[in-house]
């Protein structure tokens, strides 16, 4: 079984910061990665689709450490770069990973590549009907959608607090 560390980075270096983390890794026990969705929006009439982070400023470690043993690994990896601001979860060593509820979640949303790909679905009155993609079954979990930039927010627990996080979903019709 392995355990979700997170590092706080600087805003846009997350790509830098997981490749960065991959080449000191260099082995089978760690993985850095970055969650990612898909995002679609229109732009001079024209439909666009873009993979995003799915967490700014956040790069996760798959790792088979536990979470004593992962922060003494960080503290060297800390000092080399200037682009990790912190280890999340820091306060003590048995709360650094992520719970494993949120773990089995985010998994359950992505694709091989951990990426979040569109939902699609219709409304009839005031329900949410899901037809396809990794929302469809799980339309009680959706809090708020917004149409027009095709996302539904759904509440996350992230170290302790619920955090509201963003999944892509285009609806295609209101009856």
């Amino acid at each position: 079984m392995t355990n979700w560390f997170v590092y706080f980075v600087i805003t846009g270096r997350e790509e830098y910061v997981c490749r960065c983390l991959n080449e000191i890794f260099s082995d089978d026990e760690n993985e850095a990665f970055v969650p990612k969705i898909e995002t679609v929006y229109r732009s001079s009439q024209k439909v666009k689709m873009e993979i995003k982070p799915m967490f700014p400023g956040y790069v996760f470690v798959d790792s088979v450490h536990d979470g004593r043993s992962f922060l003494e690994f960080s503290v060297t990896i800390k000092r080399n770069t200037k682009d990790i601001i912190k280890l999340l979860g820091q306060d003590g060593c048995e709360c650094m990973p992520v719970d494993m509820k949120t773990r089995d979640m985010l998994m359950s949303f992505f694709d091989k590549n951990r990426i979040i790909e569109m939902s699609k679905g219709f409304i009839v009155g005031d329900r949410v009907y899901i037809t396809s993609g990794p929302l469809e079954g799980r339309e009680s979990t959706i809090r708020w959608i917004d149409r027009h930039k095709r996302k539904a927010i759904i509440d996350t627990e992230f170290f302790g607090t619920t955090v509201k996080t963003f999944v892509p979903l285009e609806i295609v019709e209101k009856m």
